[in-house]
């Protein structure tokens, strides 16, 4: 609800007239998600480092040992990574489910197929295999989303939603008509990424073992200057940078609380479309809502929504 209100800032998708704006012509074009985005999740972190108590930690390793698994290491984790891989795919195309989910659940039905349950939570190497490879997994099912229905499956979808609009770009349906070569293009990155991701690992490992050197506050000042620089190259505005700050605070209190993040960024991000649809519906209907809330895909939606906000409250009681 945080993210539809701070949607609704700015003119009016039908009538152009300003709201929300307390008289600053920065915000007739809205709240730029950006620093939002740079503020949550970026100032916000470094600011919930700086605060927490954080014991001494030992230098790094020299050697850091063998990195490729052996052969048998590798059948062990066949089947819960492909058990890891089929459940973070599903999961992540569950709009606001996220990778954490799908590694959570993955990592739960590996223990009940292995033979070796006991070993879990211990280091297994099966609940590791499971748990990474449904988070992977749960990127292309979120982007699975995102290209054919618009609908972000989590945050990072949702960010690279508002950057498609940005160069005018709809994710949808239509996008495959229109933008073909696009979303191909999007799948490509996404298969060479994969292979890269885990050739960087592999090579990188034990260089980059070394970045744990780096004095905390050597990494929190270069983090806070390139989220200003960021921020006030979006539009040369130094209201983008305020935003940023307000965001920082905001996401620092949302992690002290325990509040999650992503449903804030999906409300930002898709709110001016929500609000653009449902605005033109209503002019067709001629103010008439039981034109469109006696539709039986919207009745289905909604009877959704009402079930997975009360199913909460029914387990706590029980």
């Amino acid at each position: 609800m945080a993210g539809l209100a701070l949607a609704t800032v700015g003119l009016d998708p039908i009538t152009a007239a300003p709201r929300y704006t307390f008289g600053q012509s920065e915000f007739l074009d809205g709240i730029a998600f950006v620093p939002v985005m740079i503020g949550l999740f970026g100032l916000g972190e470094v600011l919930g480092q700086m605060t927490e108590r954080r014991t001494a930690a030992g230098p790094p390793p020299e050697d850091l040992g063998r990195i490729w698994p052996s052969v048998a290491e590798f059948r062990a984790m066949a089947i819960p990574g492909a058990v890891g891989a089929g459940l973070g795919t599903f999961v992540g195309a569950i709009p606001a489910a996220g990778g954490d989910i799908a590694a959570v659940i993955a990592w739960e039905q590996a223990r009940r197929l292995s033979r070796r349950a006991q070993e879990f939570g211990k280091g297994s190497l099966e609940g590791l295999a499971a748990a990474a490879s449904a988070c992977n997994s749960a990127i292309g099912g979120a982007m699975t989303t995102m290209l054919t229905l618009g609908i972000p499956g989590d945050a990072p979808s949702a960010v690279l939603i508002g950057a498609l609009l940005i160069h005018g770009i709809q994710p949808g349906p239509l996008l495959f008509q229109g933008n073909r070569p696009l979303v191909y293009t999007i799948i490509s990155l996404m298969a060479m990424a994969a292979v890269l991701i885990a050739l960087v690992g592999l090579a990188g490992a034990k260089p980059l073992a070394r970045a744990l050197r780096i004095p905390d506050a050597w990494l929190w000042s270069g983090i806070i200057l390139l989220g200003v620089v960021g921020s006030y190259a979006l539009n040369n505005s130094l209201t983008d940078v305020w935003v940023m700050f307000v965001a920082g605070i905001v996401g620092f209190l949302c992690r002290r609380a325990s509040i999650p993040l992503g449903p804030l960024v999906l409300g930002l991000i898709l709110g001016p479309m929500m609000e653009s649809n449902l605005r033109r519906a209503l002019v067709l209907a001629r103010g008439d809502w039981s034109a469109i809330l006696l539709k039986p895909l919207v009745l289905f939606f909604l009877v959704a929504t009402v079930a997975s906000l009360a199913a909460p409250l029914f387990r706590k009681r029980a």
